[in-house]
Parts: C-alpha cells; sequence; structure tokens
C-alpha cells in the first residue's frame, strides 16, 4: 500500500498521531497504524528503578582530549565518504528537511551541497556543534547517580570485576 494511503487511513484512525508524522515514511505510519488498531492508548512510562543491579561506567576525558578526539573522529567520517553519501541521499530524493532530522552531521553538510556555506564554514561549524553537543550529553550524564568514572580500559575491567564479585 502506497504511503499515502498508509497517511489518510492513519489520519482517520488517529487524527492526532497523523498531525505529527512523516507522511513519507513507511516504517512509522506502519507502526503508527499498528499502535492506533491495537491500543486505545500507549501507557505512560514508569519512573521505577530496575529490579536489577547495573554498573554504569563512563568514560572520563579532559576538554582539550574530548576536543581532539571528536576532531579526528570528524575528519575520519569526511574522509570514508559522509559527504558522497549524502550526495546519494539526495539522488534518491530525501529531502533537506529529513536530512535536518538525521542529524548534526547530516544537517551541516546538506548546506554545504546547496552551496549555503563553504566546505571550511561547514566543517568548523559542524565541528562547534559536535562539541557543544558533547557538552550537553556529559552534563545529562552527570545527573545520573551511580556513575563510575573511569578513565582506560585497565579502570574498566576492575570496576567490572568489583561489581560481577558482588
Amino acid at each position: 500500500m502506497p504511503s499515502k494511503k498508509l497517511y489518510l487511513q492513519l489520519k482517520k484512525l488517529s487524527p492526532e498521531r497523523a498531525k505529527n508524522i512523516d507522511r513519507n515514511n513507511r516504517r512509522r505510519l506502519i507502526r503508527a497504524l499498528e499502535i492506533a488498531l491495537t491500543a486505545k492508548s500507549i501507557p505512560p512510562l514508569l519512573k521505577k528503578p530496575p529490579d536489577w543491579d547495573i554498573l554504569i561506567l563512563g568514560v572520563k576525558k579532559d576538554k582539550e582530549t574530548l576536543k581532539a578526539l571528536i576532531k579526528k573522529r570528524l575528519n575520519k567520517r569526511l574522509k570514508e565518504g559522509m559527504i558522497e553519501e549524502i550526495k546519494n541521499l539526495k539522488k534518491q530524493k530525501i529531502s533537506s528537511k529529513r536530512l535536518f532530522d538525521f542529524g548534526l552531521e547530516y544537517r551541516w553538510i546538506n548546506e554545504y551541497l546547496e552551496n549555503r556555506i563553504t566546505l571550511p564554514e561547514m566543517e568548523k561549524g559542524l565541528y562547534q556543534e559536535i562539541v557543544k553537543f558533547s557538552k550537553r550529553q556529559m552534563t545529562w550524564f552527570k545527573k545520573i547517580k551511580n556513575v563510575y568514572w573511569i578513565r582506560n580500559n585497565k579502570e574498566a575491567i576492575k570496576r567490572t570485576k568489583i561489581f560481577l564479585e558482588n
């Protein structure tokens, strides 16, 4: 069944859900229809702690090391063909809006491919956005209790052994 028909069916069954869904994403349309057809409503997630012990390890890096690792990873992804990958997606008629939803790298590279920014502007801007994102991630992780912050594999192995012995 074409996406258009799936969307129209969803619109009849669940108009609120239809307002917020990508009309061209068949997988999400099908899943939304499954939910609309089988469930009256989706129960809210319960925020209770798990019934089992878990070990959460966080990798601690100083800011400069983290920035260097981000730069290295970004350069590697660009050299390995990230720009070409996005060119191919555009050839497959993936919209700019959809690419925007895929994440930072897709947004910035799409801006470059549409000649809105230069290659150096794209590389610098993308790097800066990833650094900002990593700061937000660290802020989020710091709110989690019982995280064991480690610096290397040796500390990870030691902490894991202690956890498994208890």
